[in-house]
């Protein structure tokens, strides 16, 4: 038995030798295999991440980056493999965002957490730029995960629209059905149907109205599209909101200012008409 697990771990490690992912196998953040794609990531040769008695201080922590589980306790008690996006931490000191895939592995026959990164720093950086061009635009964007049916990111500009910091709209969000509190009464049904569309795989795009806390209603457009996982299921929904209510009043003013024209009109030919039945009648 002992021989057969030891073969596992050569063959994994013969797998991921020469891949361009990097590879990291540890216990407690002790590395006990690290492949050369792993170590030129962040600055290091093999030898220097295996002489490491921790890898925790190549993990950036800040107050904007959610908690991770660097350590993989979660690993071993769900014993599902997890995705998540992270800042490493580069020799000359740099950040470069990974995206790591963490499992549980036998290696020399006993378990351990094999990390498997890829460097995602441009489109990260991608990201970023689109996320402050969005800002700049009044356009804000959220993400919400399907299992737990609960919001996991939200922009200050989403906040904003509902009248709320990013605390308070994370915190509302996060109850069940909490996102349909404050719309408008005669929109929910609508909003509703059109959420469930998308956790069906279907995009939308759909305008309603919302209720600030202090009870001003604005006028919203949000646009949202699915992720999906490689078994075709939706994991994850992402979208965009933007605030229309001035266009809203402008389009309605227009509208009414047409009304009032046309009226207008109208009542001048009556009067135009008037004028010259009168003229006839004089005439004969």
């Amino acid at each position: 038995m002992t021989k057969s697990r030891n073969h596992e771990s050569k063959n994994l490690a013969s797998l991921v030798e020469d891949s361009l992912h990097g590879v990291l196998v540890h216990r407690d953040l002790k590395p006990v295999y690290a492949n050369l794609a792993w170590a030129r990531l962040h600055g290091y040769t093999v030898a220097e991440v295996m002489a490491m008695p921790s890898v925790e201080p190549l993990y950036f922590q800040s107050e904007l980056q959610p908690p991770n589980d660097f350590s993989g306790a979660q690993l071993y008690e769900s014993g599902e493999p997890a995705i998540y996006d992270y800042q490493g931490l580069h020799k000359d000191g740099t950040t470069v965002w990974f995206q790591n895939l963490g499992r549980v592995v036998c290696w020399d026959g006993e378990p351990a957490i094999c990390f498997t990164i890829t460097d995602i720093d441009d489109r990260k950086q991608r990201e970023e730029r689109l996320i402050q061009a969005s800002e700049l635009a009044s356009i804000g964007h959220w993400a919400w995960d399907s299992a737990t049916d609960k919001s996991i990111y939200t922009s200050e500009v989403s906040a904003h629209i509902c009248g709320l910091t990013r605390e308070q709209h994370l915190s509302v969000c996060s109850e069940p059905g909490g996102y349909l509190n404050n719309i408008h009464e005669d929109d929910i049904d609508n909003y509703r149907k059109t959420i469930e569309e998308l956790r069906l795989g279907k995009n939308f795009r759909i305008e309603y109205r919302q209720f600030r806390p202090d009870g001003e209603m604005r006028h919203v457009l949000e646009l949202g599209k699915p992720v999906f996982n490689n078994q075709g299921d939706v994991v994850q929904e992402f979208g965009i909101t933007q605030d229309i209510t001035d266009r809203k009043n402008i389009t309605e003013e227009l509208a009414r200012s047409e009304a009032r024209f046309i009226q207008a009109a109208k009542l001048a030919d009556l009067s135009i008409g008037s004028f010259y039945g009168r003229r006839k009648k004089l005439r004969i």
